[in-house]
Parts: structure tokens; C-alpha cells; sequence
């Protein structure tokens, strides 16, 4: 038998490790390269459904850290110590979830795999994309802590310029980062936000 083609590969991989999906080794890569889960003892998962982020995160967390995840869809895994998941719109927030994020607020680490629902147009999936990640910033503006980080999947193409300026308006380190693991024809980028800049308003 021949070898597998190599975005094959990651899925191959996942089914053994018991992994929901192949997006789990993007996160490992990412925080191999960035240290985003040292010291981090509460993080936000946006669009965690299957549960392959959750499930990474858990794994290199310390225990008793907390672990909040929220989807449209449902999960696929069964919830680890300390973590919590909320079938929810990021964009109309339910009260119950709103209410947690203020409780278990500041994160230390948003993370972010949301995708849209493509629809064959690039510019129309692009600009959905955006708009995700977009939303992702909002909420780390009112959730992250100053130290925290925060990554979002963007699809190349929109306004992606102008989302960038908009990260590096704001933290102090912008970084973009295409997983290996990531399949060679996917238009999907990462960004690594770190260490927001907190501005003095009497300044």
C-alpha cells in the first residue's frame, strides 16, 4: 500500500490518538512555537466543536486550571475536570453564558478555530471569516487579561490587512503562523496576539 497523502496524514494521526479532528495538532504546533498554555489558568475556547482544541488545551493545562468552550454545534468528547461548554452564538450571547464569562474573566488565553459555513465564494468566505474573528477581538477586549493571548483562524483575502493593524493597534506582539498540519491548499492563517496594550485614558 502506498503512502498516505500528506493531508491524510493528520487525519490518520487524530483517529489513532483519539482526537476528534486534525485541528488538534494546529494547536500543538502553535503553542510548541508560542508558549500560549504556560503559566495560563483560565482559557476561552470559541468554536470548540468537535472538542479537538479542548481536548490539547486539557492536556496542557495544570489541572485545577479552568477551561471554558462554547459552539453552535455540539461537542464530540465528554468534558474534562474543569471545563465547561456552552452550545452558543458568540454573536447573541446567552445570559447563562455571558454571566460565566464575566465570572471566570480575565482569560489568560482566547483561542479561537471558528470557521463560517463556506459557500464556494472566496470573497464571501473570506469576509464571514473576518467577521469571526472580528467578533473573537471583542471579546477578548473585554475578557482578556492584559497579559493574556489570544488566537484567531482568519481566511486569507477580505480586509485581513485591516484586521491586522487592528491586532497590532492593540497588543504589543502579532504574530501569523501556518501549522504544517494545515492542509496545503487551505486559505487558513493563525494569529498570535500577546500582551495587550492598555492605554491610560487621562494620559
Amino acid at each position: 500500500m502506498g503512502k498516505a497523502p500528506h493531508h491524510d496524514y493528520y487525519s490518520l494521526l487524530a483517529r489513532k490518538e483519539q482526537y476528534p479532528a486534525r485541528s488538534a495538532y494546529k494547536l500543538q504546533e502553535i503553542d510548541d512555537k508560542f508558549n500560549v498554555f504556560r503559566g495560563a489558568s483560565r482559557v476561552l475556547d470559541l468554536g470548540s466543536s468537535p472538542g479537538s482544541w479542548l481536548m490539547v488545551a486539557r492536556e496542557r493545562m495544570r489541572p485545577e486550571s479552568i477551561l471554558v468552550g462554547c459552539d453552535l454545534q455540539p461537542l464530540r468528547i465528554s468534558l474534562p475536570q474543569n471545563t465547561y461548554f456552552f452550545q452558543d452564538s458568540i454573536f447573541e450571547r446567552s445570559h447563562e453564558f455571558t454571566e460565566s464569562l464575566k465570572e471566570f474573566a480575565p482569560f489568560d488565553v482566547i483561542m479561537s478555530d471558528m470557521a463560517p459555513n463556506t459557500t464556494g465564494s472566496f470573497c464571501t468566505d473570506a469576509a464571514r471569516s473576518l467577521a469571526l474573528c472580528e467578533e473573537a477581538f471583542a471579546i477578548a477586549q473585554e475578557f482578556l487579561s492584559s497579559h493574556g493571548v489570544l488566537i484567531t483562524k482568519v481566511f486569507m483575502g477580505g480586509d485581513i490587512q485591516g484586521y491586522q493593524s487592528l491586532l497590532r493597534a492593540s497588543f504589543v506582539s502579532v504574530k501569523s503562523f501556518k501549522p504544517k498540519s494545515t492542509k496545503k491548499e487551505s486559505k487558513e492563517i493563525f494569529y498570535i496576539a500577546k500582551e495587550r496594550k492598555i492605554y491610560n485614558i487621562n494620559e
